[in-house]
């Protein structure tokens, strides 16, 4: 996460000056802290443009740390992956080997998923919509962190992999 902040606030100076990501790191301390008053004293006197390179710099940060989460859930589940030695043990497809495993037959197996209360959640956000140059970077900043996370494939990601295992078949796999 630090490399993130780092980076951003490097790309923040370069573009904004000093005075900008300084102002974003104050906001940030005084709201962290619960100094909500601070925090308006401090916005008071900016004007439009510096307004809009704050709400800019904090919406840049706002992707970059959900694309840490994000890519922390995928280390997570891939973890959980290559510990259980094939797929995740809370996948759909582990829940079926369990009831095969139990003797179950596809009557009995039918009649435990009807019992199921699923509901998908629907939503709607305004501000996910975002361009297909910023998702693009998005998906480029998501591919680096892999990169640079250089996790060994799963035994799943094995065989989806052409060629099988090996280091080529886990380059491939950051590239997703």
């Amino acid at each position: 996460m630090q490399l993130l902040l780092d980076t951003l606030g490097a790309a923040a100076r370069r573009r904004w000056g000093e005075a900008t990501v300084r102002l974003a790191a104050e906001l940030h301390d005084a709201c962290a802290s619960g100094d909500l008053e601070a925090a308006a004293r401090r916005l008071e006197p900016l004007d439009d443009e510096q307004i809009v390179r704050l709400v800019r710099h904090h919406t840049a940060l706002f992707h970059l740390v959900n694309q840490a989460e994000q890519q922390e859930i995928i280390r997570i589940n891939r973890e959980r992956a290559r510990a259980a030695g094939g797929e995740r043990p809370e996948s759909i497809a582990a829940a079926v080997g369990k009831l095969r495993a139990a003797g179950l037959d596809l009557e009995q197996a039918l009649a435990c998923v009807r019992r199921l209360d699923i509901q998908p959640t629907l939503t709607a956000h305004p501000t996910e919509a975002r361009r297909p140059s910023v998702l693009f970077q998005q998906q480029r900043i998501g591919a680096l962190l892999a990169a640079l996370e250089g996790p060994e494939p799963t035994p799943g990601e094995r065989q989806e992999t052409p060629g099988g295992a090996g280091a080529a078949g886990g380059a491939a796999l950051g590239d997703r």
